[in-house]
């Protein structure tokens, strides 16, 4: 399993709204379809486990992650291809093979210790599997500790779409993020959409008050003293393709912006390929 085994090294050395966009279509005499509300699904994560419902309806679904474990975790969302079970991703893993029939759709990436994050996404019928691929401080990566949780999407006659309407578009791209518009402070609604070949996520922290993002970098690959940011979030993988939104309560100040998946050539994680950045944002 190239990707996902280059994903655990890597981690291991660096240590509703309502949907405004549906056309009212009023002069034609056209039905206007109801915004529709996502289906909540409320995500403890502990050291080191998953704590979710293992059966949730298919649709319009926001992850709602609480951290309460005092590491940080995220939740890695995968979807397994019919005919194909968690015994086989269990032997996969194992084994460091690469599991093609095994798609990243997203989810909430890491928040702090005691904080929480959401996404929001369209989620079709299945087997799926969360994983968390954040090392502890020793470097063993939580998947190794036994982070992994399968979950069950059954049919729903609840309608798929759309997403709720959203601030502003971030495109993951080969290798870059690109805003519609600056990111504002406040509560801000963010849609994702990854354009690129290969899967793609967007992690953010706060970076504290003098710290560029180079010095973050280098606080990953040595992590000592306390992190040097203080709050986080973003989107986990994304497939190629892809689209989700996060809702998040942005404080004003300097962000860096990484993504941390491993190149699907040189297996370099992508900001090697320059996929990282450092942003303001102001305050209102």
């Amino acid at each position: 399993m190239r990707r996902l085994a280059a994903v655990v090294v890597f981690l291991a050395a660096c240590g509703p709204r309502p949907d405004a966009a549906m056309d009212a279509a009023a002069d034609s005499g056209a039905t206007v379809a109801a915004a529709v509300e996502p289906n909540v699904v409320h995500v403890k994560t502990t050291d080191f486990a998953f704590e979710v419902a293992d059966t949730i309806p298919a649709g319009l679904t926001t992850f709602h992650l609480m951290n309460e474990g005092p590491d940080w975790h995220h939740m890695s969302l995968f979807r397994l291809e019919d005919g194909h079970t968690m015994a086989e991703l269990q032997e996969a893993i194992a084994a460091q093979q690469e599991p093609t029939w095994m798609h990243a759709v997203g989810g909430p990436n890491a928040p702090f210790a005691g904080g929480t994050a959401e996404a929001t996404m369209n989620l079709e019928p299945g087997n799926y599997v969360m994983l968390c691929f954040v090392p502890t401080a020793d470097g063993v990566p939580h998947i190794a500790k036994g982070m992994v949780r399968p979950l069950t999407v059954v049919a729903s006659d609840a309608p798929a779409g759309p997403l709720p309407e959203a601030d502003l578009n971030v495109v993951l791209s080969d290798f870059d993020f690109t805003m519609s518009e600056p990111i504002g402070a406040g509560e801000q609604v963010i849609r994702f959409e990854n354009t690129g070949s290969q899967p793609h996520e967007l992690w953010f922290a706060k970076l504290t008050p003098g710290t560029t993002i180079e010095q973050l970098m280098a606080w990953f690959q040595k992590p000592e003293g306390p992190p040097p940011f203080t709050e986080s979030g973003g989107v986990s993988a994304m497939e190629v393709g892809q689209v989700e939104q996060i809702t998040h309560d942005f404080t004003p100040g300097d962000y860096a912006l990484i993504c941390w998946i491993p190149d699907d050539t040189d297996e370099r994680p992508h900001f090697m390929h320059g996929m990282m950045k450092q942003i303001t944002i102001a305050a209102s």
